[in-house]
């Protein structure tokens, strides 16, 4: 593929100049070759939204359970286990990541400073997503469409309605964090997102919603404004819109708001133990 086919791609999809657009990718699924994943896909993305637009994405770190407590020391530095888009943004001259210790996003752009400063332990772990929202960027998902479906505003909206921090896995993971200063502490956040195998279960709802190809990998996008305000509307009538249905998830079953959840997760387990 060429680079004028891949921003006519990305332009079908709603990307337009001056965009703050907030990308989940899994880009093998492009069928490009490596060195052209950066020369050819990044540098249509950001030949499209020009010097006034923004690219941000996730760049989170692996967290470990809270009885380890001999596990690696993360900073500013920690190479993000959220994918090659994460490395590809922030090996950029000027790229900017938020300072929360396990759910960091990386930025590149006119106004990547603007949305991920004060992003830090004491705020919601997809906090920069409100800002995207103000802005009413386009968020997009790329190859991963039904891999790992959906919006990180669902997370935000979840967050806001007071569901994620009615999640029990927030006791049970952590993070050894480097500060700005050097200093070494233990670090849980405020919440635990979890889950988001049904976030698909809003796609086809979204005014506006597009979907197209870039290469070989399907892509579904939507503003973030408008989608925020249908995920939270929803939610704020079924909390349990988007708890999957698989009995041994772990994470959908430890929410305070799933009563029934926890009984099901170890009748699962009892249940697997005897067809051994």
């Amino acid at each position: 593929m060429d680079l004028g086919e891949v921003e006519e791609q990305l332009r079908s999809l709603g990307v337009s100049s001056g965009d703050v657009l907030y990308l989940r990718a899994s880009l093998s699924k492009m069928r490009l070759q490596r060195a052209e994943i950066e020369t050819v896909f990044l540098r249509a993305v950001l030949n499209v939204i020009g010097d006034t637009g923004t690219i941000i994405v996730p760049a989170f770190v692996q967290q470990y359970p809270r009885w380890k407590r001999r596990i690696p020391v993360s900073d500013s530095t920690t190479p993000s286990n959220a994918g090659a888009l994460a490395s590809l943004v922030l090996a950029q001259p000027g790229s900017v990541r938020s300072g929360h210790p396990t759910h960091s996003f990386a930025g590149y752009g006119a106004k990547a400073q603007q949305i991920l400063s004060g992003h830090s332990g004491t705020e919601p772990c997809f906090g920069p997503m409100r800002h995207v929202v103000n802005l009413n960027g386009l968020m997009m998902v790329l190859g991963c469409t039904n891999d790992s479906p959906g919006f990180s505003t669902v997370h935000l909206a979840q967050y806001d309605l007071g569901l994620s921090r009615q999640h029990y896995l927030k006791f049970l993971y952590h993070v050894r964090f480097k500060d700005t200063q050097d200093r070494v502490s233990f670090f849980n956040p405020i919440e635990s997102p979890g889950c988001s195998k049904q976030f698909g279960r809003f796609y086809g709802m979204y005014p506006g919603e597009k979907r197209g190809f870039v290469g070989q990998a399907e892509a579904i996008s939507v503003r973030a404004r408008h989608a925020y305000r249908l995920e939270k509307s929803i939610l704020s009538e079924d909390p349990a819109f988007t708890l999957c249905k698989d009995p041994r998830c772990l994470s959908c079953a430890a929410r305070g708001y799933n009563k029934s959840g926890m009984a099901k997760y170890f009748a699962s387990k009892l249940v697997g133990t005897r067809g051994r």
